[in-house]
């Protein structure tokens, strides 16, 4: 997994969210999906 195209590959969709008009939104939506995995236990 440390090939440099899938590194770049894995990067490009991030790259892309991140560069929205709606960042702010898109962040507090994965936020609200993703687990603490310290509260998880």
């Amino acid at each position: 997994m440390n090939a440099p195209e899938f590194v770049g590959e894995a990067h490009r969709p991030s790259a892309l969210v991140a560069a929205r008009e709606y960042e702010d939104d898109d962040q507090a939506f994965v936020d609200a999906v993703s687990v603490d995995w310290d509260d998880a236990t």
